[in-house]
Parts: C-alpha cells; structure tokens; sequence
C-alpha cells in the first residue's frame, strides 16, 4: 500500500513538510514508512497503533475529524513514531504520546500529542516480514 498524504500544518518529524508519501511494505507489516516527497532521505517509521497495540483506546478529538475531513473506520489509520529514548537501541519503543493520524480517503494527515506518556517495546524484527533479515 502506498498512499499521498498531505499535512496541511507540515509534518514537524519531517521538519515541517507537507507533502509525504506513507509506504506499507507487506500486508502484514506492523510498520509503515513516512517520507517527505520533497526529500526522499527524510523518512520516518512508524507504527500502525492497531497492530502494534491491538486494543489501544484512541480516538480523534472532534477539531481533528474535522481537519482531517472525516473518520471512518477502514479508512483512516493512527500511527506512533519510533523512538529510541537517550540513543540506547535496546530501549527502542513506539512512543503513544506523539501520533499521526491519516485519512487515506482524504488525502489528509495531522500530528496529535497526547498527555500520555508510553512507550510500546520494539525490536528492530518487528519491522521485516517473516524470514526476512537486515543485511
């Protein structure tokens, strides 16, 4: 799936652009790519909230449904973005206090903080499909 997103209020993980491309390599993946379409090199992975925390709570504010233009489930996706706290890879986790939403029906994506700190452990496997290795 791949997919053109814009952030009316720019993207600040992508120092502040608006245009991005949101990439899922596999069906399957627990993480998708965000990059910038101006700069390809500025890229960000992140975590699909459903997968990564199958029950998690969260739901838009209604300024932001607003903003984005709607939201429907199977349309609109909530995303957490890899953090990697003091630069220690071993407390690598998908931080649940800085989110990005996306409606893929419209087009349109916003950045939302939350109150809640958290972090959701990673392991650099979970983003390869099965079988799959860094090389």
């Amino acid at each position: 799936m791949r997919a053109r997103i814009e952030f009316p209020a720019g993207m600040a993980g992508l120092d502040g652009t608006r245009a991005c491309v949101l990439e899922r390599f596999a069906e399957d993946a627990l993480c998708v790519t965000l990059e910038s379409e101006a700069d390809p090199d500025a890229c960000l992975l992140l975590g699909d909230v459903s997968r990564v925390a199958p029950g998690a709570l969260i739901e838009p504010g209604a300024g932001d449904v607003r903003q984005l233009g709607g939201w429907q489930d199977g349309e609109c996706g909530i995303f957490c973005r890899l953090g990697i706290p003091g630069g220690d890879p071993s407390a690598a986790g998908f931080d649940t206090d800085r989110l990005v939403l996306v409606n893929f029906r419209t087009g349109r994506g916003m950045e939302m903080e939350r109150r809640v700190r958290g972090m959701i452990p990673f392991a650099a496997s979970d983003a390869l499909p099965p079988g799959q290795t860094c090389s």
